[in-house]
């Protein structure tokens, strides 16, 4: 259907880019925002991902770390909503 899609021509090329959210930014994160070579976002992504890594890393030796585990889990998946509503508007952008 045309009325929940935006068409636009990028480089003599027609790419149609849906309105909603955006699942495969989702589920794949970094990989999806690189392979429609949003730079700025794949990167940030993927330093998140790294961060988020460390953080972890660095609590597990904590004596309240079963405290936190639920809090980062909460926020990468809340990262990873937000991504996913923001992505196609960025690549109509883009």
């Amino acid at each position: 259907m045309i009325h929940n899609q935006s068409i636009y021509s990028k480089d003599g090329h027609i790419v149609q880019v849906k309105y909603g959210f955006c699942w495969g930014a989702f589920f794949f994160g970094c990989l999806w925002f690189l392979y429609k070579r949003l730079w700025t976002a794949g990167i940030s992504w993927l330093v998140f991902i790294i961060l988020i890594g460390i953080v972890k890393n660095d609590l597990q030796q904590q004596p309240g770390f079963n405290k936190i585990l639920p809090i980062s889990t909460l926020v990468f998946i809340t990262y990873s909503i937000v991504q996913g509503v923001t992505a196609n508007p960025m690549l109509i952008k883009h």
